[in-house]
């Protein structure tokens, strides 16, 4: 960036460099009206990233600043492009409205985001997991923790040695990776010589990693005193490594985080070891020559119904079971939709369609989701009760673990109903969001704003006949507000009680004492209903927010019957046979 004189700088400019210094290291997207624009090397950087057009803005005499913009209804897709591209973004939004506001419109960072904090649905692959990490060292030994954003699930392990920690980070493949700053330790650089191309890695400053403030942030998050029920016991790099990325998250605005309510501790004994040679070789989830997903084992075995299921079968392959009290209860759960031919494809006819519930939950516990999100979350719900008749009461273990959290949801799913118009617009600023007779104050308010609008529509054919011109129009901008347009031959016949607004080259618009009055009812009107049905949405999606436990639990047992079905129907269609497991080293194949 340019050295820029202060006295050369418009106050808006001035806001924007402000902001800026705070945040040297990321791109600002800063909202003017309906654009986020970018300026200097941002929007030198964004423009090639983005393939978008560099302009610029005159800032004195000759002196020319870059720029760059996008809409504010289409940002998500450009911020996920950028994302991509390893850039940290910083969100800038207005405040306060434009047209009350005293001078400068007020503008604060709402949003700060990295590729591993990301939870736009469209931004990420729907069938595979989107982990941010972080890496606590301690000369040879290491603790790891990851946490997928869009949907809660929170892990922590220790280790030693670079081999393992690589083993770890090739299974999980995060999109980010966090690290305290001056390391110096090859540990984590050996780690990730495994990547052919490694992930972005972004560091922290040593105190993030401070294990005492690491357990205060961690029972604030988790709405615990104590960390003692969640198995942690030693694992004192492990949570550190777990209170940076909340510590991470606190100074991205993402402090209140309701659907993380479980942080688990996991061995690498607990499962079956898979190196990254193991799973390049196996073919477990691309193909070695092609690296690519058909022809996998995955490809194979996937025939989930939602992006939950398919995520969870992913996990499962990543890390198999070793016990074989375990592995047979997960056989019982796969072979119970084997037998149960009928219930099987009525289930899975169900499920089509569903969506993603448990990203969709994070999406409202974060306050983030849209209105259509939140009726797809109402779909999701109507499929409950189907969803739970279906499953009968004998069923084997898991199955019956799985029917017992399906609550139904129905006080949640009538909330929706009653809110939510039936097919909501894809933003909140769209307005016709909140449906009729949910609340008193909008329903006058929309009332109002139709009488006046019926009222303008019949003032065109009143003027027409009061003035004999047959052409007049009432029309509105959003510069003028309403007015009325004559054309050029017809002006000898405006009447005197009209006040003339503009002049274009084939017509005149004019404006009544009358008009005016209607117009200040009817815009007044309408922007106070779109004000009221902000509220009333950002009420609902907190009071489900507030629900995303009860919601999560439902999507999880969704996730594993979704999988032990698919098992099922992938079993049945390939005329897979039950393995019996012995204790002996045998293995014994039949054709």
């Amino acid at each position: 960036m340019s050295e820029v004189s202060s006295d050369r700088l418009t106050p808006m400019l001035k806001q924007y460099l402000e902001l800026k210094a705070r945040y040297p290291d990321a791109l600002v997207l800063f909202q003017l009206g309906d654009f986020y624009e970018l300026f200097f090397q941002d929007a030198e950087e964004a423009a090639q990233a983005l393939g978008i057009a560099l302009t610029s803005r005159s800032r004195a005499e000759e002196e020319r600043i870059p720029m760059a913009g996008f809409p504010v209804h289409s940002a998500e897709g450009y911020i996920a492009r950028l994302l991509d591209r390893g850039f940290k973004v910083v969100v800038c939004e207005q405040v306060e409205d434009p047209a009350q506001a005293k001078g400068l419109v007020r503008r604060e960072v709402t949003r700060i985001l990295t590729r591993g904090t990301q939870v736009d649905p469209a931004a990420l692959p729907a069938r595979a997991d989107h982990y941010l990490a972080a890496v606590a060292l301690k000369g040879e030994h290491w603790g790891l923790s990851y946490l997928s954003l869009s949907t809660g699930e929170f892990r922590l392990t220790e280790g030693s040695g670079s081999d393992h920690l690589g083993d770890e980070l090739w299974r999980l493949k995060p999109a980010e990776i966090l690290i305290p700053e001056e390391t110096g330790n090859g540990v984590l650089n050996k780690a990730l010589s495994l990547f052919p191309d490694p992930p972005i890695t972004r560091a922290l400053p040593a105190f993030a990693f401070d294990h005492t403030s690491a357990r205060r942030e961690l029972t604030r998050v988790l709405g615990t005193l104590f960390l003692d029920g969640y198995g942690l016991g030693e694992n004192r790099l492990g949570v550190a490594a777990a209170g940076a990325i909340l510590q991470y998250l606190r100074e991205s605005h993402a402090a209140n985080l309701p659907h993380l309510d479980h942080l688990l501790p996991y061995s690498r004994d607990d499962f079956l070891g898979l190196d990254e040679a193991t799973l390049r070789h196996l073919e477990i989830f691309e193909t070695w020559r092609s690296g690519s997903r058909q022809g996998s084992l995955f490809e194979v075995l996937d025939a989930t119904l939602t992006p939950m299921g398919a995520r969870l079968l992913a996990r499962w392959l990543r890390q198999p079971l070793i016990h074989r009290p375990d592995i047979e209860a997960r056989l019982d759960a796969v072979q119970f939709f084997v037998e149960q031919e009928l219930l099987r494809q009525r289930w899975r006819q169900a499920l089509k369609g569903l969506g993603d519930l448990e990203r969709l939950t994070a999406r409202l516990a974060m306050e983030q989701a849209s209105p259509r999100e939140v009726a797809a979350v109402r779909q999701a719900l109507g499929r409950l009760p189907l969803l739970r008749e279906l499953l009968p009461m004998a069923s084997p273990a898991l199955v019956a673990q799985a029917a017992l959290e399906l609550e139904d949801l129905a006080d949640l799913h009538e909330l929706i109903s009653r809110a939510l118009t039936e097919d909501p617009p894809p933003t909140l600023q769209a307005g016709g969001v909140i449906r009729e007779g949910y609340d008193p104050e909008l329903d006058e308010l929309l009332q109002i704003s139709r009488e006046g609008k019926t009222w303008i529509a019949r003032l065109e054919e009143k003027e027409r006949r009061r003035t004999g011109i047959a052409s007049l129009k009432v029309r509105y901008n959003k510069v003028f507000g309403y007015y009325l347009e004559v054309s050029r031959p017809n002006l000898h016949l405006v009447p005197p009680d009209y006040h003339r607004k503009q002049t274009l080259v084939n017509a005149e618009r004019f404006v009544t004492a009358e008009l005016k009055d209607y117009e200040a009812k009817v815009l007044g009107a309408e922007d106070a209903r779109l004000k009221r049905e902000v509220e009333l949405f950002q009420e609902l999606r907190r009071r489900l927010g507030g629900e995303a436990p009860r919601l999560k639990r439902v999507a999880q047992a969704l996730a594993r019957l979704d999988v032990w079905a698919s098992l099922a129907e992938v079993a049945v269609q390939h005329r897979y046979c039950r393995p019996e497991i012995v204790e002996t080293p045998i293995l014994e194949l039949k054709g």
